[in-house]
């Protein structure tokens, strides 16, 4: 929603990202404990559940450590469809570059609301500064 009122504003300038995202990652901290104690709970609480299950979960828990395996696996691959290049990467770069949020009219998927393209911001800000 950030990114989508200050590209509005034409104010969608590189700098007020990065400030806005460090903002967000030095007020995070203080949940990241809370985080880890919960997902540590939940953890153990699996663990002890799993010695009484039947060897048909177990299967079962296997076959679906494998799909999130494959799945992380094929998350980190580099953009290579059509739809990634044109859609999610290329409109949120042309967004930054001109510094406000505009109509390109040749992209048909222009108009789509743009929701989790906008959490690539971040890493196109530090593109800049890693070259």
């Amino acid at each position: 929603m950030f990114c989508f009122v200050i590209g509005y504003l034409e104010l969608l300038k590189r700098n007020i990202i990065i400030i806005y995202f460090l903002f967000l990652l030095v007020f995070s901290f203080r949940t990241i404990p809370i985080v880890f104690n919960l997902i540590k709970g939940i953890l153990e609480e699996f663990i002890n559940d799993i010695k009484n299950i039947s060897t048909t979960y177990k299967i079962i828990l296997v076959i679906l450590l494998i799909e999130i395996i494959s799945n992380l696996i094929f998350a980190y691959t580099p953009p290579t469809a059509d739809d990634e290049l044109t859609y999610h990467i290329s409109l949120p770069l042309m967004f930054l570059e001109k510094g406000k949020i505009f109509n390109v009219y040749w992209n048909y998927a222009n108009n789509f609301f743009l929701t989790a393209e906008f959490f690539i911001f971040f890493h196109l800000c530090l593109v800049e500064y890693m070259l």
